[in-house]
């Protein structure tokens, strides 16, 4: 399984319950704090979850994005946060509950997981949307998507999916199938 649609699910989320419920809703992208951070076009390997120093640049692009996340929800009025990022460990989404609890805000979370194990279709999003990231800008495609699908193979390395442990969510399977 890959994990796919992260950002386009953020948004339509979001979008609708602003333009239909009129609750303001923001997005907060781990990837765009990432490459604040670190800069862009960073090679396949500082995915490696044992590359200590990439994991310690993306926990930190974590938490500036929840930190801002949470003056967002600090403000007055029901409003709604996502967290754009893959989240790929129990011990990721633990880290991001513990904070959101400690800060004291009282907020409800719900997991989405988007899963993808159709090759056709993780190539179809890899080219429409992952090469047009400022991560793969000006790069040969081919060169850019063999260094996504590295990049994918690290995060499957730890990858673990979501369930009742985590809190309330919802799975989205091949863009097809809701759990």
């Amino acid at each position: 399984h890959s994990l796919i649609g992260k950002t386009h699910i953020s948004k339509r989320i979001c979008r609708f319950l602003s333009f239909f419920h009129d609750i303001p809703a923001q997005i907060f992208n781990v990837g765009e704090y990432r490459r604040q951070l670190c800069g862009a076009q960073l090679p396949a390997d500082f995915y490696d979850p044992d590359n200590a120093v990439g994991l310690a640049a993306r926990t930190m692009a974590c938490d500036a994005a929840l930190s801002d996340l949470l003056s967002y929800m600090q403000q007055e009025g029901v409003r709604v946060a996502a967290l754009d990022a893959t989240n790929s460990t129990r011990e990721r989404r633990q880290h991001i509950w513990r904070i959101l609890k400690e800060s004291g805000l009282g907020a409800k979370r719900m997991y989405i997981e988007s899963l993808c194990d159709e090759e056709e279709l993780l190539d179809e999003n890899i080219r429409k949307v992952k090469l047009a990231t400022p991560d793969y800008m000006d790069m040969d495609p081919e060169q850019a998507m063999a260094d996504f699908r590295d990049r994918r193979k690290f995060y499957m390395k730890v990858y673990e999916t979501v369930d009742e442990s985590d809190g309330p969510f919802i799975k989205i399977v091949n863009s097809r199938q809701f759990i």
